[in-house]
């Protein structure tokens, strides 16, 4: 019987991570349909169960109340797992407009956080005692520059199968196709629409469009995280703290 272990999915940030205005909208530079005042991003989240008999998809709804408000204004993403809703820019005048439209739960500014802790084994809870962790069945997703596939800690041997619970994607780009995904690497994201709608458009020719790890700070951080063990290689610096953990790449909607 092949063994268990943690599942990796790894979600390509990038730049969006990299960089003071990685998600900062400060830097936007479009105006409303005032032509006056400038917007910024904001998530709307939405009661799903509202939506009118009239409309035959979410999508479709999402779009109507947001031509309600603006002629000119477009979705970045849409979401339908953790919440229902999607991003755009808006004025404040139009977000808070939105904001009075049936169905519509919230219409929030996007933030910038900072990093809570540098000690994240400790914070997580995952101290000495490997008894508290099973290291089996385990997802873990790392938000960074991307992943660099062909290296030894992504390899997939005894892992098993892909979990049949899993729904992620692996999504093909430039550099990266859906083939270097496996039984340890399960999903791999890139997101840059928020970035590009905010601070402008990348230069491509520096970076793959792709979860392709082009810095490799996400594949440091996702192999320690959850990387499988390298022949030569000390375990304690190869998979620590979690080395039956599979990787997901994936920055949920």
């Amino acid at each position: 019987m092949a063994k268990t272990g943690a599942y990796l999915v790894p979600v390509l940030l990038g730049f969006l991570l990299v960089g003071p205005l990685s998600v900062s909208s400060a830097a936007a530079t479009e105006t409303g349909d005032n032509g006056k005042t400038t917007r910024q991003t904001y998530i709307v989240h939405v009661a799903e169960s509202q939506m009118p008999r009239a409309f035959q998809h979410h999508e479709h709804w999402y779009d109507a109340n947001l031509r309600s408000v603006s002629h000119t204004a477009e979705m970045i993403y849409t979401y339908s797992t953790a919440i229902h809703g999607f991003a755009t820019r808006l004025t404040a005048a139009e977000a808070e407009s939105l904001a009075t439209r049936p169905g519509i739960l919230s219409v929030l500014p996007e933030q910038r956080y900072e990093l809570h802790t540098t000690r994240t084994p400790e914070f997580l809870g995952l101290g000495d005692n490997s008894a508290l962790l099973p290291e089996a069945d385990v997802v873990v997703g790392v938000l960074d520059t991307g992943i660099w596939p062909e290296r030894k800690s992504y390899s997939h041997a005894d892992m098993g199968d892909v979990p049949s619970w899993w729904k992620g994607e692996c999504e093909a780009g430039a550099n990266f196709s859906t083939a270097n995904c496996n039984p340890k690497l399960i999903g791999a994201r890139f997101l840059a629409k928020g970035y590009e709608a905010a601070v402008g458009p990348i230069d491509w020719s520096n970076e793959s469009k792709s979860p392709r790890d082009d810095d490799g700070h996400g594949t440091h951080t996702s192999s320690t995280a959850a990387g499988s063990e390298v022949e030569g290689i000390s375990s304690c610096c190869a998979t620590l703290p979690t080395p039956s953990c599979c990787i997901a790449w994936d920055p949920d909607r």
